[in-house]
């Protein structure tokens, strides 16, 4: 069965967005910890038109990402501190907006990630 190239292509896009937002910032934004990190979303990853965006992401351990599924003070109040409620606001109206990738968008997407992981090093 061939497998279908936009999911191929979401799949790399994602595991190089992850890697480059847990080198990005190092440690869990909320807690400090620098233990068992993940790619924390702010607004939910299902949200296409937020899913990369550097906003929107940041690291996050796995207790505190865990965390904001049933609270989400902690990292809202860390999010407003650092950017302020007008991102807040512009993020979530952005987030409320639909979104779809085509396959040309997302091997575009692939190399600026790419290039931003890059510049990190």
């Amino acid at each position: 069965m061939k497998r279908n190239p936009i999911k191929t292509w979401h799949n790399k896009v994602k595991v190089l967005y992850s890697l480059y937002i847990r080198k990005r910032d190092g440690k869990c934004v909320v807690c400090g910890s620098r233990d068992r990190l993940q790619n924390g979303h702010f607004f939910s990853h299902v949200s296409q038109s937020t899913r990369y965006n550097d906003l929107n992401c940041n690291t996050q351990c796995s207790g505190c990402n865990y965390l904001h599924e049933h609270d989400t003070y902690p990292y809202t109040r860390w999010f407003i501190k650092k950017y302020g409620l007008a991102q807040y606001d512009r993020l979530h109206n952005l987030s409320k907006r639909t979104k779809k990738y085509t396959l040309k968008e997302l091997k575009e997407l692939y190399e600026e990630i790419k290039l931003k992981f890059d510049l990190l090093e």
